[in-house]
């Protein structure tokens, strides 16, 4: 719906979605975890982050984080990346079932 919303953003359906929608407060964790999307490893399935790449994500002299935040950085970043993980797998299966009906 997020793509479709974006190509249509005068559409007043996906401005009322959007308008309910949680607003992000540290807009940080999601440029992040689209910036560390790349590093995972793509086989059959997707895999996960690997925790190399958060590690040295949240290590960046530039975002100034503490031991403490980089720690809390990995554990929001990997909480997102299981979620995103669980709804993509979700997702194909359900669009498998539906190629198996329809032959």
């Amino acid at each position: 719906m997020l793509k479709e919303a974006a190509a249509q953003p005068d559409n007043p359906f996906y401005k009322a979605q959007l308008a309910d929608a949680p607003q992000q407060e540290h807009p940080l964790y999601y440029d992040a975890f689209w910036d560390l999307h790349s590093e995972r490893q793509i086989g059959m399935t997707q895999g996960p982050i690997p925790d190399s790449a958060i590690k040295a994500y949240a290590s960046d002299p530039d975002l100034r984080l503490t031991k403490r935040e980089q720690w809390t950085f990995k554990d929001i970043i990997r909480a997102m990346d299981n979620t995103y993980l669980n709804v993509t797998s979700e997702t194909t299966k359900t669009a498998d079932r539906g190629k198996r009906k329809g032959r």
